[in-house]
Formats: structure tokens, C-alpha cells, sequence
């Protein structure tokens, strides 16, 4: 549970378009602290990650076939999952192009562009490591200093347009794995699970093998890790800097886990700008755009 002092933070600041685009009005407001991580963007963050990991494994692509061939009558399915699917169809937060945009900024992935968060995949190792570590020999001085550092960078990647999109995915995410479990489709494919489903829709209709199990869970321990972030406290000896208490070095187990579904990464340095304040604005019009950021 979150301390009294962060659930009261108010935030008032707002990023503005960046001058000479013509997107002027901006449907969002801001908290920007970039020295402090908040935990409403850390959450945010989560999201992301967790719709990031799903999306490069196919799983929203399966769920696209799926609608199509829904839309063809070619699927036994009762009305709920027809609905769901139609709401699928329908009620898409963002386009593919844009969503990999969000992708790349808050985490890196895909194509580099301008805002591309080059240090999240170090910073991330490099905390994953930390808490290893302290699971073996209590070296809480490296857990706090890799989870800060973490902490810090993903924040100040999710104020604005982000954090308002990370809403809209986390509904997009439940709402596929939701027809994923649909015990008719299921059994349509020879499938005993979401998991299942996927390999077996990929395979047949987008002849792709994928490791879908591996896929899920790496979204869902993922996505726990980042949001396990978000619990902040007050440093003990009263200065200003927070002190991180995850709850993940409690369960070296699945961060291992988790660091062996990621692979190695080929090292990285960080750079100095890793805790920059680099935000995302979302128009009227339901557009990610770059905008610049007051501090608060």
C-alpha cells in the first residue's frame, strides 16, 4: 500500500507542444517531478511493457484474425466472446504505428527514433541483477541505487500522453486475454489454453511458430517487476532522496525467471540524460505528439 505522503502529491504542471506544431490544444495534465519517481507513471510504465511484450509475440495479431474471422462467421463462439471480440474491433486505444511510438519512447523498442529510451534495457538488466544479488548476499545499497535509477528514467518517460494511453492499453490487454481464454475457441483449435490458442491461430493462419507461454509470462512478471517500482517511501534519514522497497526481492525466483525469458542483452552503457525529462502529448484528436515539459 502506498504512503499517505504520495497519495496526497498534486501535480499541476503540463507539457506543452513543441513550437511549430500545429497541434496546439492538449487534452492532458502533467505531474511533472522529475527528480521524484511517480508511482501513477510507474504503473503506467507496467502497462506498456506488459502490451509491448504481447504485441511483439503476435498475441494482438491473433486476436485481429480471430475478430476477422468472426466478422466471416468461420468461429463457434457463444455472444459474450462475439461481443468482446466486436469491442476488439472497435474500441482499438491506439493505431499499430502509434503504439509502437509509445513503445519506443517509454521503452526502447522497435525502430529508434528521436525520443527512443535507449538506457531502459541497461537500467532494467542492471536492476534485475541487483535484486539477484541481494536474494544471495543482502546488498540492499545496490537494489535501492539500480531501482532509483530505473525508477527515475521510466517516470520521467510517462508523464502526459503516455500515462493517459497505458488506461486504454491496460483495458486493450485484458480485453485479449479475456477472448483468449474462451474455452470454445479453445477447443476450436485443439488448444487447452490462452496459450495455446495463440500458437495454434499463429501457426494456421499467420504461419508463425511462437513460444506464446513464454510470451504471457514474461508480460506478467515483467509488468509486476515495473509496477513494484511504485512503492515508495521516504528515505529513513530525512534527505530529500526516496528510498525503492520493491516487492520483487522477496521473489528472486520469478526475477531470474524473468531475466532468463529476456535473454542477455549486449551491454550498454547508460548515458548521463537517463533520468531526462522526455514527454509524450496527447491531442484532441487521439494523436501521440512530442511536447516540451515544465518542471513543477
Amino acid at each position: 500500500m502506498l504512503s499517505p505522503w504520495l497519495l496526497a502529491l498534486v501535480f499541476t504542471a503540463a507539457p506543452v507542444p513543441k513550437k511549430g506544431t500545429r497541434q496546439a490544444q492538449v487534452i492532458l495534465q502533467a505531474k511533472v517531478t522529475p527528480n521524484r519517481p511517480v508511482a501513477e507513471n510507474l504503473r503506467a510504465a507496467a502497462t506498456i511493457y506488459s502490451s509491448a511484450t504481447l504485441e511483439e509475440a503476435k498475441v494482438f495479431a491473433v486476436v485481429d484474425t480471430l475478430a476477422e474471422l468472426f466478422e466471416k462467421g468461420m468461429l463457434p463462439l457463444g455472444e459474450r466472446t462475439g461481443q468482446a471480440l466486436e469491442r476488439w474491433t472497435v474500441d482499438e486505444p491506439l493505431s499499430a504505428d502509434e503504439r509502437q511510438r509509445l513503445y519506443s519512447h517509454v521503452l526502447g523498442a522497435g525502430d529508434a527514433t528521436q525520443s527512443t529510451n535507449l538506457d531502459f534495457d541497461p537500467l532494467f538488466s542492471a536492476y534485475l541483477a541487483s535484486v539477484s544479488a541481494h536474494a544471495r548476499k543482502s546488498d540492499v545499497r545496490r537494489l535501492r541505487y539500480a531501482g532509483r535509477k530505473l525508477a527515475l528514467n521510466l517516470s520521467n518517460r510517462t508523464y502526459g500522453g503516455a500515462t493517459t494511453v497505458a488506461t486504454r492499453l491496460a483495458k486493450h490487454v485484458d480485453l485479449a486475454l479475456a477472448i483468449l481464454e474462451d474455452e470454445a475457441l479453445q477447443k476450436h483449435y485443439g488448444a487447452s489454453s490462452s496459450a495455446g490458442l495463440v500458437e495454434a491461430v499463429a501457426q494456421k493462419h499467420l504461419g508463425t511458430r511462437l513460444d506464446a507461454a513464454a510470451a504471457l509470462t514474461q508480460a506478467r512478471l515483467g509488468a509486476q517487476v515495473l509496477a513494484g517500482l511504485s512503492q515508495v517511501e521516504p528515505a529513513r534519514d530525512g534527505a530529500d532522496a526516496e528510498e525503492l522497497a520493491p516487492p520483487e526481492r522477496r521473489a528472486p525466483k520469478a526475477v531470474r525467471r524473468l531475466e532468463r525469458l529476456r535473454g542477455k542483452a549486449k551491454p550498454r552503457p547508460v548515458s548521463k540524460h537517463y533520468a531526462a525529462v522526455v514527454s509524450l502529448c496527447l491531442t484532441k484528436d487521439g494523436h501521440l505528439i512530442a511536447c516540451e515539459s515544465r518542471d513543477d
